[in-house]
């Protein structure tokens, strides 16, 4: 077990790629790599929580889509990083590599590129999302503003009125449409 997790921070304490010093708009990912942004939406007024994920290759194209929601009302650093473990999961079960994560959520992704851990709900998912790492080669994560994640966040904003876990991969919701077309101007 102690092997697989240094493995998991070997893979990820690396020097992040050039392209994720944080942006304030969108940008394609390089040649051969899928960028998906990440984001968590919380309804206290509903009592649920929803995350949401956007998949784009280099040439801007969204490929996939994934959103879920769930009962009760979280921390918004433990739902921020729930989304990127949803879209590990979806990366591991497509069975993808060269993958950029970002978050619009500074602290989950400082957590996800650190070796500290303080047994907070937020740690625990981070090291979920690391195991999940060991099955996909060549991950980054890296953080970006909300100005950069704008589909991401009308996903997960949006999610609310879906029931559970949905997946995209032919077409994409049409909340999303104005996101991903502006986004394709950079």
């Amino acid at each position: 077990m102690l092997r697989n997790w240094n493995n998991a921070r070997r893979c990820h304490s690396a020097a992040l790629h050039p392209n994720l010093a944080f942006s304030l708009v969108w940008k394609k990912p390089p040649v051969g790599f899928i960028r998906i942004n990440t984001d968590a939406a919380i309804f206290k007024e509903l009592g649920t929580t929803s995350t949401g994920f956007v998949v784009r290759n280099s040439n801007g194209d969204c490929i996939a889509v994934g959103s879920n929601i769930f009962s009760g009302v979280l921390d918004p650093s433990t739902v921020e990083a729930m989304s990127i473990r949803e879209a590990l999961s979806w990366v591991k079960k497509k069975n993808l590599h060269s993958v950029i994560i970002e978050s619009d959520s500074k602290l989950v992704i400082q957590s996800l590129l650190s070796n500290r851990r303080n047994r907070s709900d937020v740690d625990f998912i981070v090291i979920d999302c690391l195991f999940l790492c060991n099955s996909i080669n060549d991950v980054h994560f890296g953080f970006c503003k909300r100005s950069a994640n704008c589909a991401a966040h009308t996903l997960a904003r949006n999610a609310s009125s879906m029931s559970g876990l949905v997946y995209w991969d032919l077409s994409v919701p049409s909340c999303i449409s104005s996101a991903l077309a502006a986004d394709k101007v950079y």
